[in-house]
């Protein structure tokens, strides 16, 4: 499912983000999530995750994308997540 969070003081963007980002708060990012993980108080680690923040630098620029760049990793990270047979993009 795709959630889209917007609050005033931030606290849903720093508990996804506490161990992915050098700098919060975090926006523009997408996390992918192997079915079947257990959610405890904390979010776990994502299976897959990418970001568009700030050229790279808030966060690993490993994961950052974007443009026809970033459609093709989230193709690929909702086909590694499903499992499904999708078309390419």
């Amino acid at each position: 499912f795709i959630l889209l969070q917007r609050e005033g003081n931030d606290n849903t963007s720093k508990v996804f983000a506490k161990d992915l980002l050098n700098q919060g708060p975090a926006w523009d990012i997408y996390l992918f999530y192997e079915k079947g993980l257990t959610w405890e108080a904390l979010p776990p680690k994502p299976t897959e995750w990418m970001h568009q923040l700030s050229g790279g630098r808030r966060a690993d620029p490993a994961h950052f994308h974007t443009g026809a760049d970033l459609v093709e990793q989230l193709h690929e990270a909702m086909h590694k997540v499903t499992r499904a047979k999708c078309a390419q993009p």
